[in-house]
């Protein structure tokens, strides 16, 4: 079955919207089994997919998404719907002598009508943070969180994730700090800690992360992805040494791939190339289906100064259509490593033809355009890729700051020089200086001028 003809699978969600009548307006229904099946027939599309194809595939699923939205939608307002019949009928209603049906209950009353909008809520923000509508799910998470009574830390920690995902740290502290309270057993004290971790980290708070993972490690001592997300904490506190315990522990609770590339990069980073390289190269020897591990073995493996087994992993990836782009990409970085700038450009191009949106890709080649004089091709990209992001690699800042420079766009240069010496990567920050001190040498004649004009004005 060719792609196209798959993509008419489309058609068999759509083939089951309906509609109901609601407040005198038509409300869409649609089918979630329908959208589950039509998004398995196009995961079974993906292994055979080219660049292009994978593109329409991309399509197809944000129409999926926005046919799932819909459904969901429709179901909100018809929970909705079903909660106000509720409270109307705890409304009191009289009977002939004026006596109310329900006047010996309406306490009762109000306690049922109080369960079954907290759960409303609930069953909200649950739909809507498991489609990764953030916004909404925190919004009623919160309605239900404010229910007189509730006491969940559950609720409380899904609330906190919400507000986590949508950058709102101090909300989703407080709420942690309130499930922390109302922790009822185990699993929600692990669940506690785990989300204390994600916030800890995105916070750049890497000592408390470490804090909080040990007391995870309290509760659990064997489980591999606490020592693996230790091992990453102490990469970022550049503690080498323990770093590699962490993830060498982690290694030995579960053989993954990517336990074994965190011990490799601790290791490089704490000077012992050839252990490094000696990792790397055994990892090369299994099967790496991901292109991000495919990449970050690449990478580590042109560190270790064993070029040939990155160039023989990159081949292999040319051979599987769905990292065939990152097996390019990857020539390209032996290419450029090599000094060899041309074939970079060439490889890059052939990235891109498979995934034109690869900003890696795009940088690369902006890189090579500039180091064979193609200023303005390199400006060209460098400016699209300004457009589509709003943080980028030390080198890139580099590139942009530079072109500005012989532009004569000072102040933009300096901005980009700015944001490379505040950067970890020693290296760009040695050369951001430089170009510092440049700016500087070529801003001074100018100073002198304006000096000179203001000595030349006649006094009056």
């Amino acid at each position: 079955m060719t792609l196209d003809a798959s993509l008419c699978i489309i058609d068999a969600p759509l083939q089951t919207l309906g509609t109901v009548e609601q407040g005198g307006r038509s409300v869409h229904y649609v089918e979630f089994d329908a959208i589950v099946q039509a998004i398995a027939e196009l995961r079974t599309l993906l292994p055979s997919a080219t660049g292009q194809q994978r593109e329409q595939l991309i399509d197809a699923l944000g129409s999926l998404r926005q046919l799932a939205n819909q459904a969901l939608d429709a179901w909100m307002e018809l929970d909705e719907l079903i909660e106000q019949t509720y409270a109307d009928l705890s409304l009191s209603e009289q009977t002939a002598n004026g006596v109310s049906w329900f006047s010996g209950m309406a306490m009762a009353d109000d306690l049922a009508a109080w369960q079954f909008s907290e759960a409303c809520e609930l069953r909200k923000g649950l739909a809507y943070y498991d489609l990764h509508m953030f916004e909404q799910a925190a919004r009623s998470l919160g309605k239900a969180v404010a229910q007189e009574g509730d006491e969940s830390a559950g609720l409380r920690i899904y609330l906190a994730l919400s507000h986590l995902a949508n950058g709102r740290l101090a909300e989703a502290e407080t709420m942690l700090l309130e499930a922390a309270t109302r922790v009822a057993d185990v699993i929600e004290r692990q669940a506690v800690l785990e989300v204390g971790v994600q916030l800890a980290a995105t916070k750049g708070d890497w000592q408390s992360a470490i804090d909080q993972l040990f007391d995870l490690l309290d509760t659990d001592a064997d489980k591999a992805d606490t020592w693996y997300n230790l091992g990453v904490c102490h990469l970022r506190l550049r503690q080498w040494a323990f770093a590699q315990r962490c993830f060498a522990r982690a290694y030995q609770r579960r053989e993954e791939l990517e336990s074994l590339l965190g011990l490799a990069l601790a290791t490089l980073l704490a000077g012992d190339r050839e252990g490094a390289g000696d990792l790397c190269s055994q990892v090369a020897t299994a099967s790496v289906e991901s292109a991000r591990l495919v990449q970050l073995l690449s990478s580590l493996l042109i560190a270790a100064g064993r070029r040939q087994d990155a160039i023989t992993l990159a081949r292999r990836c040319l051979h599987d259509p769905s990292v065939a782009a990152t097996g390019y990409y990857l020539l390209g970085l032996c290419a450029f490593a090599d000094g060899e700038i041309g074939r970079a450009s060439s490889f890059c191009k052939q990235c891109l033809t498979l995934e034109r949106n690869r900003d890696d890709a795009a940088m690369m080649l902006a890189v090579c355009a500039y180091l064979q004089g193609g200023e303005a091709r390199a400006e060209a990209i460098m400016q699209g890729q300004l457009m589509r992001r709003n943080q980028f690699p030390p080198v890139v800042s580099l590139l942009a700051g530079r072109l500005a420079m012989r532009r004569g766009r000072i102040e933009e240069a300096e901005m980009f020089f700015e944001q490379v010496v505040a950067s970890p990567h020693a290296t760009s920050r040695m050369l951001a200086r430089r170009y510092q001190q440049m700016l500087a040498r070529e801003k001074e004649p100018l100073v002198g001028e304006g000096s000179a004009k203001q000595q030349s004005v006649p006094i009056r």
